[in-house]
């Protein structure tokens, strides 16, 4: 009986695994920063300081058609300021897309784009003129429709810049994003920020901020996503930007309607909502790793009794729970934020 209960236990609680920051090999700097999420729907942002809605005018003649859908020409003159970079060597680069991914795993078959799936972003996107796309799951699909027998996996980045910030004192950058990643569990999609970089000598120091906020295989929870870049990029007047895709094999990413924009108008501060705390994986059998615990400062362990077993200190956005004195069982975890709000998730130990 009590092995049963596990077992349904476990068939109820989400599986997740952990994505972890890693930059690509030109970057020098590796600790990638968990988003700063905002909460409160009803602040208004200030005014927009940059922005990109890669629309069809601008972009068409940088890609060629490639079954019915495109690829980067990388013969093409690309608009001033951008560069493509796929550090894997196999052309497998961001492109313009008016049309959804491809792939044996993404496609209404494996050649025709799913279309589908760009219902999934928010109202208001630019979809219409364009965005910007990475098709891993197209890149490791084979001519016959089936994936490839070597998977690939993407390190594929689009670079813009430089940006003029130096007037600023916070800059929120702004974008619409869906996707999908598989099957590594280091997989990131990044936005990596740079104010000493030097395109010539390819040298620089980059902050790297985490724009996946999924789980493994599951598509993308946040999509109209806003993060606090402040510290990366206000008061610098020469900031470059790269977003890329590295370790993931599969699926895809879309990017839309790239914006920066100062402080909020009523000049409040960022609300954080701890609601995007991350536990994987779960269930699980040893250490609980628990991510996204911006604006956090407590977490406790307690039974299904409601007995507290753990009362842990948040000093950092990511921990690790040691679990070895727990026994077989649910458990509720309880993350308490600076202003004593608290989210409770449950969770299995097997």
């Amino acid at each position: 009986m009590k092995n049963l209960f596990l077992l349904v236990s476990l068939l109820l609680i989400a599986f997740g695994l952990k994505s972890q920051e890693l930059a690509p090999a030109s970057i020098n700097k590796s600790n990638a920063i968990e988003p700063n999420i905002t909460q409160n729907s009803a602040k208004e942002y200030g005014d927009i300081i940059w922005e990109e809605d890669f629309n069809k005018e601008k972009w068409f003649s940088t890609v060629k058609v490639d079954g019915q859908g495109y690829l980067l020409d990388t013969t093409a003159s690309l608009p001033v300021g951008w560069t493509f970079i796929d550090s894997t060597n196999n052309s497998y680069y961001w492109h313009w897309s008016d049309v959804g991914p491809r792939g044996v795993y993404t496609g209404t078959d494996a050649f025709t784009p799913n279309n589908g799936l760009l219902d999934s972003l928010p109202d208001g996107t630019s979809l219409d003129n364009g965005f910007m796309l990475l098709e891993s799951d197209y890149f490791n699909t084979a001519d016959d429709g089936e994936m490839v027998e070597n998977l690939v996996e993407m390190n594929s980045y689009f670079e813009f810049g430089p940006i003029d910030f130096g007037d600023y004192n916070a800059v929120i950058f702004n974008c619409k994003i869906l996707d999908r990643l598989c099957c590594n569990v280091n997989n990131l999609v990044g936005l990596y920020i740079s104010s000493d970089y030097n395109p010539t000598t390819n040298t620089g120091n980059w902050e790297v901020y985490k724009l996946n906020t999924h789980t493994n295989a599951q598509f993308t929870i946040d999509k109209d996503m806003h993060i606090d870049v402040s510290e990366a990029a206000a008061g610098h007047d020469n900031v470059y930007f790269k977003i890329g895709k590295r370790l993931a094999t599969n699926f895809f990413v879309i990017i839309d309607d790239i914006k920066f924009y100062d402080s909020f108008t009523d000049n409040s501060e960022i609300a954080y909502n701890i609601n995007n705390a991350l536990f994987y994986p779960n269930p699980f059998s040893g250490s609980l790793n628990v991510s996204n615990l911006v604006n956090a400062k407590q977490i406790l362990v307690s039974n299904m009794l409601g007995q507290i077993l753990m009362s842990i200190p948040i000093t950092k956005n990511e921990i690790n729970i040691n679990t070895n004195n727990l026994d077989k069982g649910i458990y509720l975890i309880s993350i308490i934020d600076c202003n004593n709000s608290t989210i409770t998730k449950r969770v299995v130990k097997y």
